[in-house]
């Protein structure tokens, strides 16, 4: 927790220092949520970005660790542009099934990690990782 503390003071000081680039991300990241949750609802964002937070050796796991939290806003987990950018590229969701794209890590394109996520329902109807591909 004092680590997830320290890194959300950091974020709290930067934005003090650069209140104009704070406010542009947070709206392109409220923006982005808000086209995914008019689609396919925030009850299932939510889940999935849980399921993400929850996945081993997944980086962007450090900013989804409390995804299944109601209380925090879903566009705190989006990062578009300020390192390390955390944005989702493709979601569908289906009753059973999710697919997910994401791209993280720096802001760069040729340096952007690029990942493809199936995640399937299980018997107790819980989501859970069936596939995990690099793109």
């Amino acid at each position: 927790m004092a680590l997830h503390a320290r890194g959300l003071i950091d974020e709290m000081e930067e934005s003090n220092k650069n209140p104009k680039t704070s406010y542009l991300e947070r709206l392109r990241n409220h923006a982005a949520v808000r086209k995914i949750v008019k689609k396919n609802g925030r009850s299932v964002l939510r889940e999935v970005l849980a399921v993400l937070g929850d996945t081993a050796d997944f980086p962007p796991s450090q900013i989804l660790w409390n995804a299944g939290h109601g209380d925090v806003p879903l566009h705190c987990f989006i990062r578009s542009r300020i390192e390390p950018v955390f944005r989702i590229t493709h979601f569908d969701a289906q009753p059973m099934f999710v697919t997910i794209e994401v791209e993280y890590g720096a802001h760069a394109k040729d340096r952007t990690t690029r990942e493809s996520f199936l995640l399937q329902r299980s018997a107790q109807l819980k989501l859970e990782l069936a596939e995990r591909i690099q793109l």
